[in-house]
């Protein structure tokens, strides 16, 4: 298997982008304005309106993607890596904490996913343990946000718990560090 960073303008992240907006479109507040992206075919135009609707600097979201390593390259899921958060919390324990980790150039990590016929594997593991890796290679802290019931899962994927969830957006924030 391999993990592979990805262009937001490519095809191959935009078949990725379909599958987030399925599953995190209709639950995560930054992804819902994007919904009209959904069936974009013009990578460019996507790519341009992606980075203007979220509101942040272009060539700051890079996709990875995990898929077999045959020809036909199969995806078998992914993560999106943010230079900094999308995220617009109303919780001001959350706004203070995503203040003070962006503060310390920690970057995010968001939208874990992996296909419905590839659950239950490992799959999701495994592309957190490799792109965590990877990303720590370039930055020193990497955070990211999850409902409080998989905190414990991410734990054990090395991540520390910042916040067990007693927000009011229900938020668990998880870290990792070099």
């Amino acid at each position: 298997m391999l993990l592979l960073k990805k262009d937001v303008s490519g095809r191959a992240f935009l078949l990725q982008f379909i599958q987030l907006m399925n599953e995190f479109g209709p639950v995560i507040p930054w992804l819902k304005p994007l919904n009209h992206l959904s069936f974009c075919t013009n990578g460019r135009h996507f790519e341009r309106e992606i980075y203007r609707t979220i509101g942040c600097d272009p060539g700051t979201i890079l996709p990875y993607q995990f898929l077999t390593s045959g020809m036909d390259r199969e995806f078998f899921g992914g993560v999106l890596h943010f230079e900094q958060s999308p995220e617009r919390f109303t919780d001001p324990d959350l706004k203070y904490m995503q203040s003070t980790l962006e503060a310390t150039g920690a970057s995010y990590i968001t939208c874990l996913h992996v296909r419905n016929v590839k659950r239950g594997e490992g799959w999701g593991a495994e592309i957190v343990r490799r792109s965590v890796r990877k990303v720590l290679e370039v930055h020193p802290v990497l955070w990211g946000v999850c409902e409080p019931e998989l905190s414990a899962w991410y734990e054990k994927l090395g991540a520390s718990v910042l916040n067990a969830g007693d927000n009011s957006e229900h938020l668990a924030v998880i870290s990792w560090r070099r």
